[in-house]
């Protein structure tokens, strides 16, 4: 977890010393606002001169360092905003991750940044937009190197500059905005662990911290009982590994005074997976060890939600195995009797992610949740739709699908929908069971979104797909524009979109 400093004024220009100070400008625009003024006077009227020769035209990505040592600011770092007409509030994000890069690329402890570009937003939305795109865009995964850069630079204080804005409106959003991101960034943490460290017993290990720390309950089915109790999906895949899987569970009560379970979270834990008999291609099968990434989202939802307290009851669950090859290794045409009791027959062991899934979301349904929400890096498919830019939604449910898709666009982890229709139902059929767990190569997002709709029943239930967007790989079809994302490793996608999920049905 950041452990930065963020402090909050109204400090006047004359009082302000920083080692750096973000400016963000908008392309096109002279400056604006009383300080970003001030400012430019401090520095001779050299910003202005700048952007009159069209050095500096605040386009979108654009950035320039200026130095001044022996003035009390002794750096601006202005960043272009693009267009103003364009502005959003992920803007913000991304002026407060680059700059803060920035200033930690450059040597500095300590960094200020001015919010007088962004003063078209609500006080409490600033100071989150702030918060979330300096501690996202400050997380570094280095546990495993021996040469951290960390050890050489690091950045420990935020001076959160404001102008006309309203401090403890500013202080409440920052607060929150911290949580928000803190439970992003606890999920990448976990999802970025190598598989022969991150089993399924480390998760459930890492959902009992939270849990404890939180005052969730906490249960943890391990293999046998998962056997005994007729759990045929996540034990058939689990059968190729000397790794017991686990179902996670925790269970949250913000409402004490209902009984209903208001939500169910699901989340694939799969810690890691080579196909099965139906093994992978060797290239790339090392990225494998994020196909927990939904699962990881969910302990990082948890964590936000056991912060923020909404007032409404969720259990999370997240079943965890490996998929691997061994003699006792399920395959290609062997029949699988869910906890349903639904049979499957098995058509690609690689298609696995849905088994463990239906098998919890059956227990989701048993257990009386009013709404499903399931996550997972499921399907190959998704990409080929969507790219890395968007996170497929399936949902019959048009209400809970809006509210979904609002939750999602408020942190910027942006969704599209894929049709979960019934007449793609016919792609899944078999002559032996009730249903194959894969069908033909075409709409494979949709099929396994059919797939786990039909363990949902009756219940309104929203699949994400996250294959697309759950971890980043440096590549330039990918959205590593985004500074407060990784470079490369786990994005923690969807524990913000989750808890807001979460905050609204108690608004609900």
């Amino acid at each position: 977890m950041s452990s930065i400093q963020i402090n909050v004024s109204n400090a006047q220009i004359d009082q302000l010393k920083t080692q750096g100070l973000v400016l963000g400008v908008f392309e096109g625009e002279s400056l604006e606002g009383p300080v970003a003024k001030a400012l430019d006077e401090m520095y001779d009227g050299l910003i202005t001169r700048l952007m009159e020769a069209g050095e500096i035209r605040g386009e979108r990505k654009e950035f320039h360092i200026l130095h001044r040592p022996d003035l009390p600011v002794q750096k601006i770092i202005v960043l272009g905003c693009g267009k103003k007409s364009k502005f959003k509030p992920d803007t913000v994000r991304f002026l407060a991750a680059k700059g803060a890069r920035t200033a930690r690329k450059l040597g500095q402890v300590e960094v200020s940044f001015l919010l007088e570009p962004c003063q078209s937003l609500e006080d409490e939305q600033l100071g989150e937009l702030v918060s979330e795109g300096l501690i996202m865009g400050l997380d570094r995964f280095e546990l495993y190197k021996e040469k951290k850069k960390s050890d050489r630079d690091r950045l420990d204080e935020f001076n959160v500059v404001l102008s006309g804005a309203k401090e403890s409106a500013v202080q409440a959003g920052l607060d929150r905005g911290a949580i928000l991101a803190q439970g992003n960034v606890l999920s990448r943490q976990i999802a970025n662990h190598p598989g022969n460290y991150m089993t399924p017993s480390r998760m459930a290990e890492e959902a009992q911290k939270i849990a404890k720390d939180a005052g969730f309950e906490f249960q943890v089915m391990d293999e046998p009982e998962l056997i005994e109790k007729g759990f045929g999906g996540i034990t058939a895949v689990s059968a190729g590994s000397e790794e017991n899987c686990k179902m996670i569970l925790m269970r949250y009560r913000g409402n004490p005074s209902s009984k209903e379970i208001d939500l169910a979270i699901v989340g694939k834990g799969l810690t890691f997976d080579a196909g099965g008999i139906s093994i992978k291609p060797a290239a790339n099968m090392h990225m494998m060890k994020y196909d927990m990434c939904g699962g990881a989202g969910v302990l990082g939802a948890a964590y936000i939600i056991g912060q923020l307290k909404p007032k409404v009851n969720i259990n999370f669950y997240v079943p965890s195995s490996e998929n691997l090859l061994g003699p006792k290794s399920y395959k290609p045409g062997d029949v699988l009797t869910m906890y349903s009791g639904k049979t499957v027959e098995i058509m690609n062991t690689d298609a696995e992610g849905r088994l463990l899934l239906a098998d919890a979301i059956t227990l989701a349904v048993e257990e009386g949740a009013k709404k499903i929400v399931n996550t997972a890096t499921l399907t190959g498919a998704v990409v080929g739709a969507l790219g890395h830019f968007r996170t497929g939604l399936m949902c019959r449910d048009d209400e809970f699908k809006s509210l979904v898709t609002e939750s999602a666009n408020q942190c910027d982890e942006l969704v599209w929908e894929l049709p979960l229709d019934e007449e793609y139902r016919v792609i899944l059929h078999t002559a032996v069971a009730d249903i194959a767990n894969s069908g033909s190569r075409l709409a494979g997002a949709t099929t396994a979104g059919i797939f786990l709709n039909e363990f949902a029943g009756d219940v309104p239930f929203c699949h994400l797909d996250i294959a697309g967007t759950a971890w980043v790989e440096n590549l330039p079809t990918q959205y590593n524009f985004k500074p407060y994302l990784p470079k490369e490793g786990a994005s923690g996608t969807v524990a913000r979109t989750i808890a807001i999920i979460a905050e609204k049905l108690a608004h609900a």
